[in-house]
């Protein structure tokens, strides 16, 4: 009787035991695939963060140029007023009015 109960025990502890490893690994790959979407997400708004406060060299390249050739153009405008000569002579710069939409900034 004791040899029968234990060839039915051993067998039913070892699937029993299998049963929980199988249970413990499937909740390890679920608590791994929640981490990795964390990570993920987490990522996806620092970068965001990191884009709206930053900003990109090549913005700032081209706000540099637009605010150099406002200045070269004040700069100019200036120097024409300045070098006004008599009537009827040629000026060395045009009178026409500033164009704002090929500048940035």
């Amino acid at each position: 009787m004791n040899g029968n109960v234990l060839q039915v025990a051993v067998p039913i502890i070892g699937l029993i035991s299998g049963l929980i490893a199988t249970y413990v690994s499937l909740q390890n790959r679920a608590l791994v695939a929640e981490v990795r979407k964390e990570i993920a997400e987490l990522e996806n708004r620092i970068l965001l963060r990191i884009n709206g406060t930053f900003v990109r060299c090549s913005e700032c390249q081209v706000r540099s140029e637009g605010i150099q050739r406002q200045f070269a153009s004040l700069v100019e405008e200036v120097s024409c007023q300045g070098s006004r000569r008599p009537v009827g002579a040629t000026t060395p710069c045009s009178r026409g009015s500033r164009d704002w939409s090929r500048t940035s900034g």
